[in-house]
């Protein structure tokens, strides 16, 4: 099961967009844990322009519990 990935509180809305951005970079969350779900190895080739992309477009998600 992924995790919640819209900015509600049991999602993402208390992570910052630099947090985000190693997770997408590197597949590694905040606690240092690797995201088993995420596929990192794919968005880790992505430009810093097309992270910060998604990164807004998470933000603009409906917060979902």
């Amino acid at each position: 099961i992924a995790s919640n990935l819209t900015p509600h509180d049991n999602g993402l809305a208390t992570w910052s967009d630099a947090q985000i951005d190693t997770l997408l970079r590197t597949g590694t969350r905040r606690d240092g844990t690797t995201a088993r779900v995420m596929p990192w190895s794919t968005t880790a080739g992505l430009t810093a322009v097309d992270r910060a992309a998604i990164i807004g477009a998470l933000r603009t998600l409906k917060p979902v519990p």
